[in-house]
C-alpha cells in the first residue's frame, strides 16, 4: 500500500460510514459511523509492509509491571521482544485544537517513566498474556491523517513548540488542503484535491525503522 492509496482508503472508509451496514431502501443514516477503528487496522497494515518489526498491536491496553498503570495506545510496535514505538492515529486536529502541545508534553513525561520497564499485553484473540520490555529509546508518535479542522496559525504554533520536546514525541501530518471526509465528491475526485504529504510519510517510516 503506497501513501496515496492509504489516503484513498481513508476516503473510502468515510464514505462507506455514511451508509448503514445493513442496507435497505428505507434506511438512511444521519450521522456517520466512527471510522477510527477501521483506520487503525488499515494503518497497522500499512506499517506492517513498511517497517521491520515482529508484531503490531492495535488498540492494545498495556499494563506496566509494578506500577498499576494502564496505557491505551492505538498502535504498539514490537521488535526483538521489545516495544520500540507507540503511535496514536488521529483523523484530524478537531479533537485537540488548543491542547495538542500539552498532549505531547504529557506523553513525553510518561515515556520517561515507562522506558526500560517491563509490561504485560493480553492478546485480544487468545487472551494469553505476553510480556515485553519497553525500549529505553521508545518513542511516541502522533500521526494525523489531515491538517484540516484547525486554524493554520494555531497548528503552526503547536508544531513549533512540539519540536522543542525532542525526538521522543513527534507529529506527522499525512495529508493537506482538503479533508478526506469532504462531502460532494466521488473518492476519485476528492483524492485529486488532497495533497499527500510524502515527506511526513517518509519521516515516519524512517523513524519507526530506527
Amino acid at each position: 500500500m503506497e501513501n496515496k492509496e492509504f489516503i484513498l482508503n481513508i476516503i473510502k472508509l468515510y464514505q462507506e460510514a455514511r451508509i448503514s451496514k445493513f442496507q435497505d431502501f428505507k434506511i438512511r443514516r444521519g450521522r456517520s459511523r466512527s471510522v477510527s477503528s477501521d483506520a487503525e487496522d488499515m494503518f497497522a497494515l500499512f506499517l506492517s509492509k513498511k517497517i521491520d518489526c515482529d508484531c503490531i498491536y492495535v488498540d492494545q491496553p498495556i499494563s506496566i509491571d509494578g506500577r498499576g498503570v494502564h496505557f491505551y495506545p492505538d498502535i504498539v510496535i514490537i521488535k526483538n521482544n521489545k516495544i520500540t514505538s507507540f503511535c496514536d492515529l488521529k483523523m484530524d486536529l478537531g479533537w485537540k485544537r488548543d491542547g495538542l502541545y500539552s498532549f505531547c508534553q504529557k506523553y513525553k513525561e510518561y515515556l520517561a517513566l515507562i522506558k526500560d520497564k517491563d509490561c504485560k499485553i493480553r492478546d485480544g484473540i487468545t487472551k494469553e498474556d505476553k510480556h515485553y520490555n519497553i525500549s529505553s529509546t521508545a518513542s511516541f508518535n502522533v500521526v494525523i491523517v489531515s491538517d484540516q479542522n484547525i486554524n493554520p496559525k494555531t497548528l503552526k504554533n503547536h508544531l513549533e513548540n512540539i519540536k522543542k520536546l525532542g525526538g521522543d514525541v513527534e507529529i506527522y501530518i499525512l495529508s493537506k488542503k482538503e479533508h478526506p471526509n469532504t462531502y460532494g465528491y466521488t473518492k476519485e475526485k476528492l483524492i485529486k484535491k488532497i495533497e499527500i504529504n510524502d515527506a511526513d510519510f517518509n519521516r515516519l517510516i524512517n523513524k519507526l525503522n530506527n
